[in-house]
């Protein structure tokens, strides 16, 4: 059973305040935490919480700790990955907001799926030769 706790960085959907930690810390965890949390001039909303995800993923998957390391292409780390796979948390993780999934719900059907495309993808290239 994996279980996921980081206390103290929750925030009530639709708000606008920001909890003010202090100067010298930001909301997050860095490699975690999507760029703009680590922005105060940036609008964050639920984009911030794929990227989270993305990155827990990407550290699950490839051993590789996103605090430590920048998030690159998954294969490159661990080849024998589902590009199907890579696409999702190549999208999750994406700097800029609007490139991510809208919300978790939008990546979850991806995850549920990917291997259904992966397939779709093989045979179309298969029948192109």
């Amino acid at each position: 059973m994996v279980k996921l706790i980081d206390f103290g960085i929750a925030l009530e959907s639709g708000t606008e305040d920001r909890p003010h930690i202090g100067d010298d810390r930001t909301l997050g965890t860095p490699g975690y935490g999507a760029p703009e949390q680590f922005d105060p001039n940036a609008s964050v909303d639920s984009r911030a919480d794929v990227y989270a995800l993305g990155a827990t993923l990407f550290h699950l998957l490839t051993g590789s700790d996103p605090r430590r390391n920048a998030i690159v292409a998954t294969r490159t780390i661990r080849p024998g990955l589902s590009e199907g796979m890579e696409r999702i948390i190549g999208r999750a993780t994406s700097a800029c907001p609007g490139d991510r999934y809208a919300g978790c719900v939008e990546m979850a059907y991806d995850l549920l799926h990917y291997r259904e495309r992966d397939r779709a993808h093989r045979l179309m290239l298969v029948r192109r030769w």
